[in-house]
This record gives C-alpha cells, structure tokens and sequence, in this order.
C-alpha cells in the first residue's frame, strides 16, 4: 500500500512472507507527514488485504519505536514475543586489550 501526495510517495506499508501463512507488516512514512493517521491507515489497508487472502499478518518493531507501536496497538495488534540484542562491549574492549 502506498500513498501519494502531489505524485510523490510519501509513505508506505508493505509485507513479506515469513513462513507458511504468516506475512510480516512494515511501516515507512515521510517525516513530514507523519503524526496524521497515515501510517494507521495504509496498516490497516494492508492488514485486510492480507485477512482476505486467508493468510495472517503480524507486525513488527523495535522495543524503542513507541509511535510505531502506538500504530500497532491502535489497529488491534497486541504483543506476542519479544526479541532484543545488545553487544556487550565491555567484554569486546577486554578481548582486544588481550591481543595486544
């Protein structure tokens, strides 16, 4: 799904085939136009589309985008799991100071 403003995109929902059935949702919207509902929207579009297709869509986010998941919570979606990596660099600074 995509919107136009004057011929130019300015924002987009997509979604890509996870596995079997499962079709995960992503979110772009100029900065510009953002804080107007449109990222609600095309979500929505594309979530139904998805629906009507028999398959599932999921959404997804980074723990630290709230207006995302504000987006999320606004359509319906609901937390299911969470995945979160960090690198330590206290044991990566350790480690080059032993090879030198």
């Amino acid at each position: 799904m995509l919107a136009k403003q004057d011929g130019e995109i300015v924002g987009v929902a997509g979604a890509s085939k996870t596995c079997a059935k499962l079709w995960q949702i992503g979110i772009e919207v100029l900065p510009k136009y953002r804080n107007m509902g449109l990222a609600s929207y095309l979500v929505n579009r594309l979530t139904f589309e998805i629906l009507e297709r028999g398959e599932i869509p999921s959404y997804d986010v980074i723990a630290s985008n709230i207006a995302s998941q504000r987006v999320a919570h606004r359509l319906g979606y609901f937390p299911a799991w969470v995945s979160d990596w960090r690198c330590n660099f206290e044991v990566l600074e350790q480690k080059s100071r032993c090879r030198k």
